[in-house]
């Protein structure tokens, strides 16, 4: 199982590869993905710049994940991040991201090939619960 510090310890690797300091940044695990295994969030600034928010991974991917499949996964997020940190744009999964990636030793592919991991993650029971209740619908307003 791998954790925010597994994360950290990676970001502070990549850090001393690349200059940056990306420790003001949140990292978070969280239990509610199901269809990605990270993000890397960032918003607009007033002065037409990008900011970085938070960078989440799914809890199934470090629960069940291979080394090879969690290092992959914080690197390419980590190289979502080196672009907006160090060129101050968001740029996808374009030439220069799968140029920083492949720099950073991820997979420059946009997605990953994860369905062993989420067989993994059904058997282990790791996934999160789908609402399978649809919610009532309210009546509008109605007039006889």
């Amino acid at each position: 199982m791998f954790t925010i510090s597994d994360i950290r310890r990676e970001f502070d690797r990549l850090d001393g590869v690349t200059g940056l300091n990306t420790t003001d940044v949140p990292i978070r695990i969280s239990a509610r993905m199901s269809r990605a295994l990270g993000v890397c969030r960032s918003r607009s600034t007033e002065g037409g710049g990008v900011e970085a928010v938070d960078v989440a991974f799914a809890d199934y991917l470090c629960r069940c994940g291979t080394e090879e499949e969690f290092l992959n996964t914080v690197r390419h997020e980590y190289a979502h991040l080196y672009n907006i940190l160090h060129d101050g744009i968001r740029c996808g999964h374009d030439a220069r991201w799968k140029e920083v990636a492949l720099w950073l030793g991820a997979s420059p592919d946009r997605l990953a090939d994860y369905r062993d991991l989420l067989a993994r993650a059904r058997k282990a029971e790791a996934l999160p619960k789908r609402k399978t209740e649809k919610k009532p619908v309210k009546p509008k307003n109605c007039r006889k």
